[in-house]
Order: C-alpha cells, then structure tokens, then sequence
C-alpha cells in the first residue's frame, strides 16, 4: 500500500530535551566523537519524540550505529527515560503509530554513558606538627570502564572537615603550615569531576572517602643540664 500524508506525518523526531534534562556537553572530554550528548553515571537519557502518532516504540542500541542488537524498551509514549546498563555509547532509535499506520524509523539519537569515577586520596597517616608544611596529599581518579578505552579530564576540589578549601583544586594538596597545623586528627576528602561542561545537570562529581591526617605535637625542645 503506498504510504499516505497521514503515515509520512507520523515520521519521529527524537529531541534531547533542554534544561534540567539536558545534559553535559562535550568541552575537553577526549575521544567522544560522535555523541551529542553525555550523561553522568547511572543518569538518565531522556528523549522526546515529536510526531502525531500516539504510541511509540523506543529502540536502544548498543555502540554508535545501528548494526549491533538492539533492546525494545517499555516506554509507549513520546518521552523516554532510560538508564544506559553500562558507560559507553548507545543510539536510539524510535517509531510511531496510530490506530492504522505506523512510521518509518526515526533519525537515530547516539548518547554517551560516562563511567564512575573512583575516588582516593593517598598520604601518611600521621605528620609531626612541624613537617605539616612538606606534608603532600594526592588524589587518585579511575573509571570504571569495561566498554571503551576513551581518556578523560578531571577537575579537583579539596575539603577538609567537609570545607571546602580555597584555592585548592588540583590533583595534589600540600597540607599549610598556617592553616593545617593544629594538633589532632583532620579528615581531608577530594572531590574529582569529569572536565564538561554541565546544563543544568549534575557535573558527574565523585567524592573520596576521608583520608584522616593525625597532627601530633613535636616534643619539646630538650634543656641539656650538666649532672654532678
């Protein structure tokens, strides 16, 4: 039967939703080409489907293309929500109908799925007071990554006590000797975030757990008394 006005109106446009839905978009990330948007870790893609047609079918395939198998999602209506199963590239595909036709399959809509982010902060456990000043703590960031070998920024943002430290945002911090030199334990975090630039969305931030830097007093200086 040839197709009708009616069928060709059903044609789907899937749209990356703006505002809060809408997510990073690629600034310094390395080796995404091809994904026009990027979602945090357990995010959610949300897409939109613009057509007349009253029930959908959504599609997920795996990697950049549509040659890999693909996964029929439950959602029926024009918005999607899905949560990617793993980091990496997936594309979307959609198709609408009403009671009598249904359309042809959408422009595909490929996305990319960052990996978590494992956090650590690396440093003695125990520094004299009068060492705080050469006392260096190093934050650590891996990904979780099975997928894809892609190589990615990272912001630093340091804490102590669960304070944010000022001027302290980069891979290391050097303990101050004005500001870190009181005796007892300091609990020292790191927050490290991918390099994007985030629309409304979360910037994919990971914090560490406490690495606890005990300041402990130098014994006093001796008085050396000449004995009988």
């Amino acid at each position: 039967m040839k197709k009708s006005t009616l069928f060709r109106t059903l044609l789907p446009i899937i749209i990356v939703m703006a505002g809060i839905t809408a997510k990073a978009q690629i600034t310094t990330l390395a080796g995404l080409p091809g994904a026009a948007a990027v979602y945090c870790a357990a995010e959610a893609v949300k897409l939109q489907g613009n057509s007349t047609g009253t029930t959908y079918v959504w599609k997920r395939y795996p990697g950049k293309d549509l040659t890999g198998t693909p996964v029929t999602l439950t959602e029926t209506t024009n918005n999607l929500s899905d949560v990617p199963p793993a980091p990496g590239y997936y594309t979307y595909v959609s198709t609408a109908s009403n009671t009598n036709c249904t359309s042809d399959v959408s422009a595909p809509t490929t996305i990319y799925a960052l990996p978590t982010i494992n956090a650590a902060v690396t440093g003695p456990a125990t520094v004299c007071v009068s060492a705080v000043g050469s006392t260096i703590l190093t934050a650590t960031g891996s990904n979780v990554e099975t997928t894809d070998t892609d190589i990615f920024g990272y912001t630093y943002k340091w804490f102590k006590n669960g304070t944010a430290i000022t001027g302290a945002t980069g891979s290391t911090y050097t303990l101050s000797a004005t500001n870190d030199a009181t005796v007892g334990t300091q609990a020292f975090t790191v927050q490290i975030s991918y390099v994007i630039t985030s629309h409304g969305g979360s910037n994919c931030g990971v914090t560490s757990s406490a690495a606890n830097v005990d300041v402990q007093a130098n014994p006093t200086t001796p008085t050396v008394t000449i004995m009988p």
